[in-house]
């Protein structure tokens, strides 16, 4: 069972997804009525006369969804209307499937960690590294070679975005499967973004609840 913290997370991480799945509003406003108790059906069709086309205004739905003072003041909020209009509209879509988010998927990779502190392993996660990390262990090749070409892929399609790239990493973590979270959580300890060493290590302790250095020999070095 997917918690509130952890539902406003894979929101978050899955942000550039689900605004592709609003995009039939626009042609079928009635659909809206399944956000109706954080923007009413009028806004909707506002917005749907503000654009020219679905893909315009399916960003600005989904932005004016997220800042909706509903969603602020519960976590869950946005998550809940996202899939109960998933499940009416769009039931086979993939990422219907990867909002759903099994315990036991949540348990094995702990994937839950992620979740539960996402704006911190965002912070201090480099891509290029955890991928090289990734690298050496032969059970997550099949997983990081997709994973690359739809990296590459985002980049041939000139909309390269870093933070993208670090939520595609992250959101990995239960296909990678038992642990994988500690792989990645190595990573971010030895070798973090922007030069923030000292503070990614003190943020990986704090996660994991360890003392001051504890991290390499909770991992097992």
């Amino acid at each position: 069972m997917v918690r509130k913290k952890q539902c406003a997370a894979l929101v978050k991480l899955y942000g550039r997804e689900i605004t592709r799945c609003l995009e039939p509003i626009y042609q079928e406003p009635e659909k809206g009525e399944y956000f109706e108790e954080l923007l009413s059906l009028g806004r909707i069709e506002e917005l749907i006369g503000e654009f020219e086309n679905a893909v315009d205004f399916s960003k600005k739905l989904f932005q004016e969804l997220s800042e909706s003072p509903l969603t602020r003041d519960d976590e869950e909020r946005l998550y809940k209307n996202v899939m109960t209009y998933l499940q009416a509209c769009l039931p086979g879509s993939n990422v219907h499937k990867l909002l759903k988010c099994s315990d036991r998927t949540m348990r094995r990779s702990q994937f839950s960690t992620i979740l539960n502190n996402l704006d911190g392993f965002l912070r201090y996660s480099d891509p290029e590294t955890i991928l090289r990390y990734l690298d050496c262990y032969p059970h997550y090749t099949d997983v990081v070679i997709a994973l690359r070409r739809e990296i590459e892929q985002n980049r041939n399609d000139e909309t390269e975005d870093e933070d993208f790239i670090k939520k595609l990493i992250l959101r990995t973590v239960p296909m990678l499967g038992e642990s994988s979270a500690y792989d990645i959580m190595f990573s971010i300890h030895e070798n973090t973004s922007n030069n923030l060493n000292e503070e990614a290590k003190t943020f990986i302790e704090n996660v994991l609840q360890l003392k001051r250095g504890g991290f390499k020999a909770f991992y097992g070095e």
